[in-house]
């Protein structure tokens, strides 16, 4: 091995045969894997040595291997643990002082040790290694609208990119940067640093000429080094969004876009993310690329946190502006021998002096294309229909992060169709009556959940977040600071092996050592583990996880919903229709979202006299106080002392509201049980109902109980909304994809489940109303006209995951109190955390704007496509916008034109309107543009797959993963299936690009059919660069749709 150190320059080049690990299993490996399924079942059984030694344990110690862990086995360890640390305590009433979050208490965490780096060492076994925010007052700072227009008084808003038309014809040109900054989120809260997109000022668009500081109050400079940056507006959150210009016909060109995008990010140590990066995640850590100027030798590195890319969601890009992981471009002066991806690939008919690095004219002499260190060119092509996407970083190892930080913002397209529906013209031909059936462009709604530190908790509940050693760890690594933004960063295993439980007490994630099979041949298994003492403190096991600190989390489930930035947020709306654009932009939170009008609830319960001689817990009733006609739901429990030991013995000695309610107007009346025992007392407890919070407007949905097999999971008990308080229906119009075939009506609905356990898909999601996962958006349009004068909440009753939800991730008004496994305790009325109640709507009383065609049936008529004799007489809005359907199914009949009568409908047989699990191929008649049957053509199935089961897929840790891959064609029970493809992978996929659609069938269409068989537990959203995809359906392994 050679190794030549590069002067000024802190990465290495060496020469040798051999790269870095990259973190992955090979296809080679998993090819190997497959190909012989007796071995890779020996090889899975296979137990690790430690394992093995652990026989010589006690038998009160023997260990259990689960391959699932249950509430009730977490919520056994937890009981497990308090026993072990009373005793060591000399008893439950000589504990160590608790502190107290939201209700609940929890246990003062041990003095941590250090590794020989400094590093403070989780303990995964006597501490949530979990944090929450602070309890923020819900509704008392309006929204984030679009434009300086619509700011509130935090003086949030999105701003609306210039577009300079001047400088490259026919295009809208956009220069824009990536800057770090700090903006107040929420009244009770500081300025929280994000990192995000700026308009910088040019000749052409000077805006305001805003001069760009970093938090820490130093100029934000040009790549010169010497020139302050400027911005056409401050850096907002979510800004600045982008209005383009599409095409109404697919593949027609839109207007195109330039940007020229700056990395202008702070360099060195304060290049730093602010959130916990896991160095072992490939591409975040050290980096092995060939050496371009010295054949043979490569260069060894370090990749820093200030890398950035942008890529837009949805668009219809070609590949040198897809914004991909490997076109991440880094500050100017940042780590020069590797400063930008491999991919990042200057646009080649941009031109820039090379001097200056200033836009010029195609022809200029010694022009280039290079705009210059820490710049990258873009160009989108906008060849597709009016839709809702967004723009956001996808660098390499740090996706995740960069995104969580702030780095995404709205683009829009509008084309000929949308424009003709708001404006009432008919340039398009689908709107012969010049109806204004849309509103106007749309409300943006961007949801994302977030955590924000507390520094009151965080020291008891993550203690090494407090570590000074771990840099980015917060804004000022050591302390914590309120309203900085959180991420988990400790990898905590759900299992627990010398536990009689099996589970770990304060674990999320399956841990593969700890697996059932046990994975074996990892990077680093599980190590002493070093807070290990029998004596004084039992509960810890011999062994903890191998995995690094910090590491990446298995999932981010945050407990505060945000909207357009804002924490909680209100809107003033009239009584009439409105078009929101929602977009779900958390990291891994899926929603359902519905509309509730907000009413009282029983808001708080207290025990007024704990009584005597109770020796089971009794039951508790509610009933509606004096004048109070409506309310109902209400349900407590009580609980009793029952350890003959106890100075309290036989007295209830707590009582906690399960379901709070719905439509009380004045305090209840609790009544608890007497003792069933002779000579007892009964006890005694008040009750209040709550109706307005600090925001002066009713701030709570209610909740009712519910029974049967289809509602809430067994675990649940906080009951469901009431459909008595439903508000407005969603009328929903479109999705990511532009506008949808028909408007379709979504009513308030709350979620309902399988809990039929002799079906196949058991313990899944029935019934739900606008569910949007990841990065999934909707176009709808909400009537207020039946609401003025109430108060209506954004309700999301999603689950986390979904549809296997932990609900420690659920944090609702009168939650359970979870702090026994590591979760959040009580939250109360008005407050958050809450992921539940997203923000809310106040309906005024009368309409200074009124919009008279905005009627669910003018929507209807418009969209419709019409066909006299076999002729269009009138255009649809998806047929003229959207591109021909793939497989024809009834669902599309008005959108081309048919009366879903007699013979004029598309194929109803259930073999032709879907695939079903079994096939291998599919025969079907595709559609012209005009939507007439053409001759029937038959595409194989491409077997695709996604796995997310511990011991099927998992990293070099053993920690749990999610992957993407093939399956084996024509698979059956006696074949092996998935094999897992990592991200480094060759493709197995090559397309022939094309902006025009070409008839299904026709020679070299292209079109595929695949087949992407989900193995796993949660659902995951799939999203595909550089290529269109519909939906042609969904089935069960067992067939059923």
């Amino acid at each position: 091995m050679v190794i030549e150190q590069n002067p000024g320059s802190t990465s290495k080049r060496v020469r040798h045969s051999q790269t870095i690990g990259k973190g992955y299993v090979t296809r080679r490996t998993f090819t190997k894997m497959t190909a012989a399924s007796a071995a890779f079942v020996a090889a899975a059984l296979a137990v690790p040595k430690e394992i093995l030694e652990a026989k010589e344990l006690t038998p009160e110690q023997k260990l259990v291997f689960k391959e699932k862990i249950t509430l009730a086995d977490r919520k056994a360890a937890a009981e497990n643990l308090a026993k072990l640390r009373a005793k060591v305590a000399g008893g439950a009433k000589k504990m160590a002082k608790k502190m107290q979050m939201g209700g609940g208490m929890i246990a003062p965490p041990p003095v941590l040790a250090t590794d020989p780096n400094g590093h403070m060492i989780p303990d995964y076994f006597g501490t949530p290694n979990w944090a929450y925010s602070p309890p923020l007052t819900k509704f008392i700072d309006k929204l984030a609208g679009l434009t300086s227009g619509a700011a509130n008084a935090l003086g949030q808003y999105i701003p609306l990119a210039v577009a300079d038309k001047t400088t490259y014809a026919g295009s809208d040109y956009y220069e824009i940067a990536v800057v770090e900054f700090e903006e107040k989120l929420h009244t009770e809260l500081p300025p929280t640093r994000h990192r995000g997109y700026v308009q910088l000022s040019t000749t052409n668009v000077p805006g305001l000429q805003f001069p760009l500081v970093n938090p820490d109050g130093t100029p934000v400079l040009m790549p010169d080094g010497v020139t302050q940056a400027k911005g056409v507006d401050k850096p907002h959150f979510l800004g600045p969004a982008i209005l383009a210009s599409g095409a109404p016909k697919p593949g027609d060109p839109g207007t195109p876009v330039r940007i020229k995008f700056y990395n202008l990010l702070p360099t060195g140590p304060k290049g730093n993310l602010f959130v916990p990066v896991d160095r072992e995640i490939m591409g975040s850590g050290m980096f092995e690329i060939d050496d371009p100027h010295n054949p043979g030798f490569t260069i060894m590195g370090n990749f820093t946190d200030n890398r950035a890319v942008v890529h837009n969601h949805g668009n219809n890009s070609v590949w040198i502006g897809d914004g991909g992981p490997h076109q991440w471009i880094a500050p100017a002066g940042e780590n020069p021998d590797y400063n930008r991806g491999v991919g990042a690939i200057p646009v080649p008919d941009m031109w820039f002096d090379p001097i200056t690095h200033a836009a010029v004219p195609a022809g200029t002499a010694g022009a280039t294309n290079d705009p210059g260190p820490g710049v990258f060119t873009i160009y989108y092509s906008n060849a597709q229909s009016a839709r809702l996407m967004f723009y956001h970083d996808h660098a390499w190892g740090i996706t995740r992060l960069n995104v969580y930080v702030g780095m995404a913002a709205a683009y829009v397209i509008t084309d000929q169709v949308e424009q003709d529906l708001i404006n009432g013209t008919n340039n398009s031909g689908v709107n012969p009556g010049l109806l204004k059936v849309l509103p106007d462009i749309g409300i943006p709604l961007v949801i994302q959940d977030r955590t924000f530190v507390d520094p009151a908790t965080i020291a008891m509940t993550d203690p090494t977040w407090l570590d000074s050693t771990q840099l980015t760890y917060g804004t000022t690594p050591g302390t914590a600071k309120l309203g900085d933004l959180w991420y988990p960063h400790t990898y905590m295993p759900a299992e627990n092996p010398w536990d009689p439980s099996g589970a770990a007490a304060y674990g999320r994630w399956m841990y593969g050592p700890w697996f059932y099979p046990p994975t074996t041949g990892l990077k680093q298994g599980t190590v002493p583990n070093i807070y290990y003492d029998p004596v004084n403190a039992p509960w810890q096991p011999p062994e903890m996880p191998g995995t690094p600190y910090p590491s990446t989390p298995g999932e981010a489930f945050m407990d505060t919903q945000m909207v357009n930035g804002t924490v909680f947020p209100y809107l003033e709306v009239e009584p009439r229709p409105y078009r929101f654009r929602i977009l779900n932009a958390g990291d891994d939170r899926s929603l359902n979202l519905s509309l509730f009008v907000a009413t009282g609830i029983v808001g708080t319960i207290s025990l007024t006299g704990g009584g005597s001689g109770y020796t089971a817990d009794p039951i508790v009733t509610i009933v509606p106080g004096a004048g109070d006609t409506t309310g109902h739901g209400a349900q407590a429990i009580a609980t009793a002392d029952v350890d003959p030991m106890s100075p309290t013995f036989g007295q209830i000695i707590g009582i906690a509201i399960t379901v709070v309610g719905s439509q009380y107007t004045a305090n209840p009346v609790v009544t608890i049980a007497p003792p069933t025992g002779v000579g007892g007392t009964t006890a005694t407890a008040t009750a209040t109902f709550f109706l307005n919070n600090a925001s002066g407007f009713p701030s709570e949905v209610g909740m009712i109980p519910v029974t049967g097999t289809s509602w809430l999971p067994p675990f649940d008990v906080s009951g469901v909304a009431d459909v008595a308080n439903a508000g407005p229906s969603w009328w929903h119009i479109g999705t990511e994809g532009g506008f949808s075939p028909e408007p379709a009506v979504v009513p308030p609905q709350p979620l309902t489940w399988n809990n039929n356990p002799t079906m196949f898909n058991a313990g899944t999601v029935l019934d739900i109303s606008l569910a949007l996962g990841t990065a999934e958006r909707a176009d709808v349009i909400v009537d207020f006209t039946a609401f003025a004068g109430k108060t209506i909440i954004l309700y999301n009753d999603g689950p986390a995951a979904w549809p296997a939800p932990d609900p420690r991730y659920d944090y609702y008004t009168n939650c359970q109190d979870q702090t026994s496994t590591g979760g959040y305790g009580v939250v109360p009325p008005g407050k958050g955390p809450n992921t539940r109640t997203i923000m809310q709507f106040r309906v005024g009383n009368t309409v200074a704007a009124p919009n008279p065609d905005v009627t669910l049936a003018n929507l209807k008529s418009v969209w419709a496509q019409t066909v006299t004799n076999g002729v269009v007489t009138k255009k649809g809005v998806f047929a003229t916008c959207q591109d021909p359907i793939i497989v024809p199914q009834p669902f599309y009949n008005s959108a081309y034109g048919k009366t879903g009568q007699g013979t004029d409908t598309f194929p109803t047989a259930a073999d032709q309107m879907f695939i079903q699990v079994n096939k291998i191929s599919h025969t079907f008649q595709p559609i012209d543009a005009a939507g007439n049957l053409q001759p029937a053509v038959t595409l194989p199935l491409q077997p695709k797959a996604a796995h997310d089961e511990m011991g099927g897929v998992y990293d070099k840790y053993g920690r749990m993963n999610g992957m993407l891959g093939l399956e084996l064609p024509a698979t059956t029970s006696q074949i092996a299936q998935f094999i897992p493809y990592g991200f480094s992978s060759p493709p197995v996929d090559l397309y022939h690009g094309s902006l025009r659609s070409q008839l299904i069938g026709s020679l070299g269409d292209g079109t595929q059919i695949w087949n992407i068989s989900q193995n796993g537990v949660d659902t995951h959203t799939i999203h595909f660069h550089l290529f269109n995809a519909q939906l042609i359906n969904r089935v069960g392994w067992d067939g059923m749709a």
